[in-house]
């Protein structure tokens, strides 16, 4: 018995928030020796819903017969599906230790950086999410540009217990982050 999806199998082995559903899983039966007999294939449709976010197991319940009446074990497919977008927080900015305290932002929430050097930066700390049973969290990845390109370049954040961890430079006028699931969803940009 082979099973077969109508859809692609993402190569994280994940369907998610871009795969058409309902996904249909064919159970096909063959004998290379003496021929089928009677049902070859069984379908087995998967939407989505709740009850299908996560890892379930799918069976085959046809019995498949072949001409000398030899019956085919049923066969078991676990599929994986997370549809959810996972979450990024929104950061919180540490400024940067001038003389022994640390700097903190103007009324308006921006952080003068003036005279400190070009290697000195606000710290920003980051917490993501994807909801259960999800396919959890694969990245943080930031973006620190001087202008807003259409699509970002991911530099992974630096993970430290469960807070990610990236440094925003005084040379940064744009900085955007966003979550990255191990089905390949993808959060809404924060900006910062």
């Amino acid at each position: 018995i082979t099973p077969s999806f109508n859809r692609t199998l993402p190569a994280s082995g994940w369907f998610n928030a871009t795969t058409t559903f309902p996904i249909t899983l064919t159970f096909t039966a063959t004998d290379a020796l003496s021929g089928m007999t009677g049902t070859t294939t069984q379908t087995v449709s998967i939407a989505n819903n709740a009850a299908n976010q996560g890892t379930h197991p799918f069976t085959s319940s046809t019995v498949f017969t072949d001409v000398a009446g030899n019956t085919a074990p049923n066969r078991t497919v676990n599929v994986s599906v997370d549809t959810t977008l996972p979450t990024l927080q929104a950061p919180a900015l540490v400024g940067p230790i001038v003389g022994s305290l640390p700097l903190v932002p103007n009324v308006l929430g921006f952080f003068d950086l003036t005279g400190l050097g070009s290697g000195v930066g606000v710290t920003v700390n980051l917490t993501a999410a994807d909801a259960t049973p999800g396919s959890g969290i694969q990245s943080v990845c930031y973006d620190l540009t001087t202008a807003a390109p259409a699509t970002p370049t991911c530099t992974p954040a630096t993970l430290s217990g469960t807070i990610y961890t990236l440094t925003v430079l005084n040379t940064t006028t744009v900085a955007r982050a966003w979550v990255i699931d191990n089905a390949g969803n993808q959060s809404a940009f924060q900006l910062f």
